[in-house]
């Protein structure tokens, strides 16, 4: 498969899961979920701003990091990123008034939440330097989530990413995965989920639970 079909399909990928797992994020239980009892689809801000990112990649003018914070703004200015939780409402809403990245968004424990990780997968297909790779994904990462679990979490989506890019199988990316994270919880739980794998994906959900109350708060 050629660069632009990996790139597609995952893209497309990650919208037809935002768009399919929204109508049931929230619930205890996705058990009775079947793809013909979403009537209406509907990608969320995870998608919107995996787009504002591809558009801001697309650019090449200017540092990264800088390129999507203008891209956020952007989308937001224009009424094109919905659903936001309120780490990401916070450092759109500060960006687009004109603060820069590197101080925009929540911090501290409010902003472990997710919303870093679900945005961050065009990154995956960056040749960058790796000395520079770990620094571009926190400080991408940061703009709407300063917080070293929610920076944790992206980097293993784009490390399992590049991973299968190469011909990795899942299963043997996962298991490799905690020795290429930080020490944080995020890195706890993906060890817990490596020694869960005989167990269901609705099983497993329960033993390891959510890492915060916030962690769904994109």
């Amino acid at each position: 498969m050629n660069l632009s079909n990996q790139i597609r399909g995952c893209i497309y990928g990650g919208a037809l899961g935002d768009a399919y797992g929204s109508a049931v994020e929230g619930q205890a239980s996705a058990e009775h979920f079947t793809f013909e009892s979403v009537d209406s689809p509907r990608i969320t801000d995870d998608t919107q701003l995996t787009l504002a990112t591809c558009e801001a990649l697309s650019g090449n003018t200017g540092s990264i990091p800088d390129q999507i914070a203008a891209s956020f703004a952007d989308w937001y200015q224009h009424g094109k990123v919905t659903g936001m939780g309120s780490s990401t409402l916070k450092a759109l809403r500060d960006l687009s008034m004109g603060a820069e990245w590197m101080i925009s968004g929540a911090r501290g424990e409010m902003s472990a939440g997710n919303g870093a990780a679900m945005r961050i997968a065009p990154l995956a297909f960056l040749k960058t330097h790796p000395d520079d790779f770990r620094f571009l994904i926190r400080d991408v990462s940061s703009i709407t989530h300063k917080n070293d679990e929610a920076y944790v979490g992206a980097l293993a989506v784009v490390i399992i990413i590049q991973d299968i890019r190469k011909g990795v199988g899942i299963k043997e990316s996962l298991k490799a995965l905690p020795d290429e994270l930080p020490d944080t919880r995020v890195r706890d739980q993906i060890c817990k989920a490596n020694r869960l794998t005989d167990h269901s994906i609705e099983d497993a959900a329960q033993i390891l639970g959510r890492l915060h109350p916030s962690l769904n708060d994109h």
